[in-house]
């Protein structure tokens, strides 16, 4: 490649416009979001300016077109064309149910914390769902992007990141760093396998557009970092069973943690989903035995309306619930194999602890309680009981901790089945 000779009008044209309106070349760099080191080549001649390049400087410097009508004439740059292809426009949100109830004041949360404001300088806002398996994290995300999509004209970024699914691998950050890029117009042969230069160039691509990115099922916060935009008007939605306070502490990400529904809530979902009413002490019974999750309620009415066998098999505890709820061959709707997925991240020690609990524990209990039955000291007790709040699979917190039934039953049966790795 034949490098840009030192009298190239347009990085010389491009200093001059920087300095004459008061913008320093670290000022530049940012808001462009290119690097200080490359710009400098650029006014100094040594680096041919991009497409991209040069009409976001247009932009930035208020340039009117000018800066793009002088590397228009460069014979050694890359000027925008009129007659350019212009950037696909990815559409990837999976289908969204048709009968979303309740979460108001999650959606109204997050429309507060991710609609655009207007200000292109801000910093890309992020939140994090998070929620024990079955709260419908996944479902409330995909609700609020698909109705948010008016707000995000250049498109919508979705994967599923296989954080707790079983028998699969967590997606690897540089593939799908790949794989959006591929999916904004790159070419994926033209593309580099490294982490940081993906990332680099993913957050260049996102740079004056207004894209939404949901990531689902996340592992961690590591996994997600890399992916995260720096431009504003672009957002980030993540979902996980893991809290990832280091996320919040060290990224200002904002969570929402995602519980049980309402007693309202619960009703009005199962009564939708019946296709004839139930006595009132009956649906109850259904909406608390299933912890008043959306995923549990769903299953329980389908199985009623297939088999109206609800009452021989739900019984007054969560046991044959469990069993219940993990019939169906269809995995993303077992509990079972949903609740195994956040059991196998567990560290042995945690495992342990949570087996043992489930067994032990019948109602609320603190740290000082628990280390007794585990015969071992409290911070080693608080540590397990940490790891376990981290990914829902015991709620409450100092000073008291607890299951619901759901949990308790799976705790129960996983006394039978060995540590994880």
């Amino acid at each position: 490649m034949t490098s840009v000779p030192p009298s190239d009008p347009f990085g010389v044209a491009l200093r001059e416009l920087r300095m004459a309106r008061g913008i320093s070349l670290t000022k530049l760099a940012e808001k462009v979001n290119y690097s200080k080191s490359h710009l400098s080549r650029v006014e100094k001649g040594t680096k041919r300016a991009t497409e991209w390049l040069v009409q976001r400087c247009d932009e930035v410097l208020e340039a009117d077109g000018a800066l793009i009508e002088l590397s228009r004439r460069s014979p050694r740059t890359r000027p925008p064309s009129s007659t350019a292809q212009k950037p696909p426009i990815p559409s990837q949100l999976p289908h969204v149910v048709a009968d979303f109830v309740g979460r108001a004041n999650v959606v109204a949360q997050l429309d507060a914390l991710l609609l655009p404001s207007g200000d292109t300088d801000s910093v890309a806002p992020v939140v994090l769902i998070d929620g024990p398996v079955a709260a419908g994290k996944t479902t409330t995300a995909v609700h609020w992007a698909n109705r948010a999509r008016h707000a995000f004209p250049d498109g919508i970024l979705f994967a599923d990141l296989n954080g707790f699914t079983l028998a699969h691998t967590p997606v690897n950050p540089a593939q799908l760093l790949r794989r959006f890029l591929t999916a904004l117009g790159d070419n994926p042969d033209h593309l580099s396998d490294d982490v940081h230069n993906l990332g680099a160039l993913f957050r260049t691509r996102l740079t004056g557009r207004r894209l939404l990115l949901l990531l689902d099922n996340t592992a961690d916060a590591e996994q997600i970092r890399p992916l995260l935009p720096a431009a504003g008007g672009c957002a980030a939605l993540v979902t996980s069973r893991n809290r990832m306070p280091g996320l919040v502490a060290r990224d200002g990400v904002r969570r929402i943690t995602l519980g049980p529904m309402s007693s309202d809530e619960s009703f009005a979902l199962l009564k939708q989903l019946l296709s004839s009413p139930l006595p009132l002490n009956t649906m109850r019974r259904i909406t608390d035995l299933a912890c008043r999750l959306p995923l549990p309620i769903r299953v329980a009415a389908a199985r009623w309306e297939t088999h109206n066998t609800w009452e021989a098999l739900a019984g007054h505890d969560a046991m044959p619930l469990l069993t219940l709820l993990s019939a169906d061959p269809d995995n993303a709707t077992a509990l079972r194999t949903l609740l195994s997925g956040s059991y196998q991240t567990l560290t042995p020690q945690a495992a342990q602890v949570f087996r043992l609990l489930g067994v032990g524990m019948h109602g609320p209990f603190t740290a000082q309680e628990a280390s007794l039955l585990l015969g071992q000291d409290i911070p080693a007790t608080r540590r397990s009981l940490d790891e376990l709040i981290n990914v829902h699979l015991i709620s409450g917190g100092t000073p008291y901790y607890k299951f619901d039934a759901i949990l308790r039953a799976f705790a129960i049966e996983c006394i039978k089945q060995p540590s994880p790795p």
